[in-house]
């Protein structure tokens, strides 16, 4: 509902009249506590951010958009017929956002304070290199360029990175590929299918039940520190 609201506002649709609602005036701090991201579910994630004396709220795959208080807990779009309540303050920091939209009640709980938290940090691929623009993978102590992961195309994932990450696409594709694939709406689970062409042969291979591992994403942390030295 929300997110088919904010699809239609990106899209230059009118969804509701404006609220005419007067907001109260909120000071930063109040603001600072409910800054981090609340998951409703893997493929609905709200990021609130201040900017400046503005609070904003981005949901998984749709726009940032400004929210206006209607008291110090509770906050409302402008645009959609929509608000949020921030709860459950614990060391200076709200740990719930409840949506409250078309007489429903959906609590989303506090997963981390920044962009990228929540997510766990695994890879199928033991070292990741860069031809070009394209993704050269090491699996099981061979090298290919990656085709797909879970039937989803390496242009299509690199697509979404690039428009969500900017410069850092590549290096959110190599140490964050939970939450890139989550974002895009294809959580992976602790194994997963991958299509692989060989370097040398031009052959394409399917793997199937490829291992998520935290070594996997270790190995290729650290060899990002060690080539950006």
């Amino acid at each position: 509902m929300l997110a088919e609201q904010l699809i239609q506002m990106k899209a230059g649709m009118q969804v509701t009249a404006p609220s005419s609602e007067k907001h109260v005036q909120t000071n930063t701090d109040v603001m600072d506590r409910y800054v981090g991201r609340y998951q409703l579910s893997p493929q609905f994630v709200f990021d609130v951010r201040r900017d400046g004396t503005r609070l904003m709220v981005g949901v998984t795959n749709q726009p940032t958009t400004q929210v206006f208080a209607r008291s110090e807990v509770e906050w409302f779009y402008m645009e959609v017929e929509a608000s949020l309540v921030f709860g459950d303050i614990k060391d200076g920091k709200a740990q719930t956002l409840t949506l409250l939209q078309l007489g429903l009640r959906q609590k989303a709980s506090r997963i981390g304070d920044r962009d990228g938290d929540g997510y766990p940090k695994l890879s199928p691929f033991s070292a990741v290199r860069w031809r070009d623009q394209f993704a050269e993978v090491q699996v099981d102590g061979k090298w290919y360029e990656l085709v797909s992961l879970n039937d989803v195309g390496f242009e299509d994932i690199m697509s979404f990175s690039r428009t969500t990450f900017g410069s850092g696409s590549q290096k959110r594709f190599e140490e964050d590929l939970v939450e890139l694939l989550t974002r895009m709406g294809h959580p992976p689970e602790q194994a997963v299918k991958l299509v692989l062409e060989s370097l040398t042969e031009k052959t394409t291979t399917t793997m199937e039940k490829v291992a998520m591992t935290s070594a996997n994403r270790r190995a290729i942390y650290a060899a990002g520190i060690a080539r950006d030295k």
